[in-house]
């Protein structure tokens, strides 16, 4: 259960498919920086993991099941 604070609404810069799964790209309503590799972001109700970040965005890794 999602327990953190919702502190706005992310843009989707890129979505790639790696199979059946995929890569979600989203520059967030707040500077990437402030997070680390490993924080978990709630997506549309759904917490996924951070996997990397870039200057002005952060990428997760999003299974089928997700």
């Amino acid at each position: 259960m999602f327990t953190g604070l919702v502190e706005g609404i992310g843009t989707v810069k890129s979505v790639t498919r790696v199979g059946r799964d995929m890569i979600l790209t989203i520059v967030p309503p707040f500077d990437s920086m402030e997070c680390e590799i490993g924080d978990s972001v709630s997506i549309d109700g759904v917490c996924l993991t951070i996997t990397d970040i870039k200057q002005d965005a952060i990428v997760m890794d999003v299974s089928e099941e997700s």
